[in-house]
């Protein structure tokens, strides 16, 4: 006898967004932690050198990739209250959403113009963050 898998059932796109953005707000807290963990280790990076008189520049790489990873830290964050808004209004609204309001709901003026545009982040120009 084989059993066949249930057959699919629609699902409203409110509660696949919702679930997206409690995926990406848990990604957002591992990296915050990371970033807590590894923040005092970089602060001592005169005693992580492997050896005496190591060039200097791996400090200031040390405290950019910081910078990076509360960046990331604070686009996942972001991106994951704007979804699950979006669910909520998306479920409201009979699956539509006002983008412009949707929009405006984001605290990272780089990340609303990525997403109201389609545009990537560029790793050749990191982001500068704007709040507001």
């Amino acid at each position: 006898m084989t059993i066949s898998p249930p057959a699919p059932r629609p699902e409203p796109v409110a509660h696949l967004m919702d679930r997206a953005a409690q995926v990406i707000g848990d990604c957002a807290q591992q990296l915050r932690q990371i970033e807590d963990n590894l923040a005092p280790l970089l602060a001592q990076g005169h005693r992580l050198l492997p050896v005496p008189g190591a060039p200097v520049a791996a400090a200031g790489y040390s405290v950019t990739s910081l910078q990076d990873i509360d960046l990331l830290w604070q686009t996942l964050d972001n991106l994951a209250t704007w979804m699950a808004d979006v669910a909520v209004e998306a479920a409201q609204g009979g699956g539509q959403v006002d983008q412009s309001r949707a929009l405006a709901g984001l605290r990272l003026a780089d990340l609303r113009f990525r997403l109201q545009s389609g545009e990537t982040l560029r790793k050749s120009h990191p982001a500068h963050p704007v709040l507001f």
